[in-house]
């Protein structure tokens, strides 16, 4: 049994008008292993390669009715004789029929009167190379397969996570409005019982205890005002027509924190920047950044540098009590966190979810990043631009109200 390329038995058609010819081809072929049909003109030999299905086609040049070139013409628009190797055999050895037979679809070309060596090796090698052709085809074709079933799957995983979120969303969102009321009542109810007894009690503890009560009250309400904005926060319409001058935006976020020192720091040519940004997301976005700045901050002064770099802001909180790793500091913002709820911040619940939420939609982010042991950075950014002068001018009149 011989094996030549991965085939056993290899079939190797031979055509040639003249019969001394492949009686040699046949005699030197079969020795060596391969089985071997011969025949002496094309009208013959394409519908018996149809029938017999060789691995190789040894093929002279010059024939009558039907030469080589034609032959090969017919062979290679056969859809299932298209891929079988076909060597051409001729005494013309100048280039211009080599470069003929190549462009008809040949692999190679063989000279005659034949050396058997020559043939063997040539027969071999091609048979091989078909093989290894083969061998790639179906490699790629199990790839795709494979490619396309992971697809499929990722997928219809992608659309369960999606589904999961979905129904996360409107969880949240059902939660947060199904709850407010009677969280209202037990509250307001809680909180007149405080007022009298505060009323009858001459004990200053109660006044402490109302205290309490109140910070808890707001700390629960912006808890289910936070979970309603993670499930709508997808949805939202932003509005960006206008843009927020960076001035403007300090000034509100004093005024919004009258309890807070801040000092900041703005860029010379800061009157030119615009923020790309709807005020009301922004500026909530902005409310917990300054939370967080507090939480993280010893002192009582909230210090902050912005710079713009391209087409985006940024705003830098420098921290001096932020206690984290860099790969907590990385999860700080995820719902999930456990950082965050161990950390100084626990008490500000969802809200730097929400806010970094807000700032991706809005284009930009917000991250925390370590420098050692206790000091970091809270860094915000947001997308920035260059008002034509009527925009600029329409927003210093808004930004003026």
């Amino acid at each position: 049994m011989n094996c030549v390329g991965g085939v056993e038995n290899p079939r190797v058609l031979v055509l040639d008008d003249n019969p001394l010819n492949l009686m040699l081809l046949e005699e030197i072929l079969s020795k060596a292993g391969y089985e071997v049909r011969s025949f002496t003109s094309g009208m013959e030999a394409i519908p018996a390669a149809i029938e017999w299905k060789p691995d190789l086609i040894l093929l002279d040049v010059i024939m009558p009715e039907m030469n080589g070139y034609e032959v090969c013409q017919n062979l290679k628009a056969d859809e299932k004789l298209k891929e079988i190797p076909v060597i051409f055999c001729s005494a013309l050895v100048d280039a211009v029929e080599k470069v003929s037979a190549f462009s008809e679809g040949g692999v190679d070309y063989v000279t005659k009167p034949f050396d058997a060596d020559e043939v063997l090796a040539r027969v071999g090698t091609h048979l091989k190379i078909a093989f290894l052709q083969r061998c790639l085809s179906l490699h790629n074709e199990n790839l795709e397969a494979m490619v396309s079933y992971r697809t499929k799957e990722l997928a219809e995983a992608n659309k369960r996570l999606l589904e999961n979120d979905r129904l996360k969303n409107e969880f949240l969102l059902m939660i947060s409005h199904e709850i407010l009321t009677p969280v209202n009542g037990v509250l307001g109810i809680g909180e007149m019982m405080l007022d009298e007894v505060s009323d009858l009690s001459s004990d200053g503890r109660w006044v402490m205890y109302r205290e309490s009560f109140g910070q808890s009250l707001e700390r629960l309400r912006n808890l289910i005002d936070d979970a309603g904005v993670i499930a709508r926060i997808e949805k939202m319409t932003i509005q960006l027509g206008e843009g927020i001058s960076l001035s403007w935006l300090v000034e509100e976020m004093r005024t919004q924190h009258p309890e807070i020192r801040f000092e900041a720091s703005l860029p010379p040519n800061a009157e030119r920047f615009f923020l790309k940004a709807d005020p009301s997301l922004l500026l909530k976005a902005m409310k917990t950044a300054v939370g967080l700045a507090e939480c993280f901050t010893s002192g009582d002064v909230v210090s902050f540098t912005c710079h713009i770099e391209g087409q985006e802001a940024g705003i830098v909180f420098p921290l001096d009590k932020l206690f984290l790793s860099p790969a907590r500091a990385v999860e700080f913002f995820s719902l999930e966190s456990s950082s965050r709820a161990s950390s100084h911040a626990e008490r500000l619940g969802l809200a730097p979810v929400v806010a970094k939420k807000i700032l991706s939609i809005l284009g930009g982010d917000m991250r925390l990043s370590c420098a050692g042991e206790r000091t970091g950075e809270l860094v915000v950014t947001v997308p920035v631009f260059l008002p034509s002068p009527s925009e600029k001018s329409h927003d210093v009149h808004r930004n003026a109200k």
